[in-house]
């Protein structure tokens, strides 16, 4: 999946290269309205730039600061990947493209030819992946509140069910949205913890800091779960 997705920013990069070589680079004339629902959207979408706790619930295997900072470093790659690809993308922007899950792929088909094979293929490998560490993620998370108390593998038949049923019930735009708002109500609840944590540890450095922007992530994150909704 990497190696895909190092194949499309290569490609999109020397995309936008060739046309600003020959001199016809040049952004969308697309008409972009920043109002309320655009923001809603967007909180919408906090998912897509999550996922990497699943070290969190290794801790049998591997030490707390290996966990750490595997996360910390998969956050930044991810967050390093998104900002190169939606610079690098902006160009082939289209009004016509829609909000549909396929849309990124018929957006690559003036770069390359195999680009939306490659980008479908990276697409179910990442997907099939996501669901396995997601999986183990939500099966450790019960398994924690629960204080072990539920079996592993009940867990996992709670997860598949819910699963099942939004799938079955919902589109994948919805089910973005709403897995963003438990998402952010999750990380909200993170955040207080270590605001409760940091308050009640007058000798922890920057201190005064790290309340101030566990108080503005907890923030963030319950407007996320409050206003989040779908595109499309």
């Amino acid at each position: 999946n990497l190696g895909m997705i190092g194949a499309l920013i290569a490609s999109l990069l020397v995309y936008n290269a060739s046309r600003l070589a020959a001199g016809t680079w040049a952004l969308p004339d697309i008409p972009a309205e920043l109002d309320l629902h655009s923001l809603r959207v967007l909180m919408g979408l906090l998912i897509v730039v999550q996922g990497f706790e699943t070290s969190r619930y290794l801790g049998d295997e591997h030490p707390a600061e290996l966990r750490i900072a595997t996360m910390r470093s998969a956050q930044l790659v991810s967050g390093a990947i998104y900002l190169v690809f939606i610079g690098a993308v902006t160009i082939l922007f289209r009004a016509d493209l829609g909000a549909d899950v396929t849309a990124v792929i018929r957006m690559t088909r003036p770069v390359a030819a195999v680009l939306p094979i490659l980008l479908s293929v990276a697409a179910i490998g990442s997907q099939f992946s996501a669901a396995v560490a997601d999986d183990s993620g939500a099966g450790g998370l019960i398994e924690d509140l629960t204080h072990r108390r539920l079996p592993i593998r009940y867990a996992y038949l709670l997860i598949l069910l819910i699963t099942v049923a939004l799938t079955w019930g919902t589109n994948v735009n919805a089910i973005i949205a709403y897995a963003s708002r438990g998402f952010a109500l999750f990380y909200m609840l993170q955040a207080v913890v270590a605001f409760l944590v940091a308050y009640q540890s007058p000798t922890i450095p920057r201190r005064a800091f790290n309340l101030v922007r566990f108080s503005l992530v907890a923030i963030i994150c319950f407007a996320v779960f409050l206003f989040g909704v779908p595109a499309g």
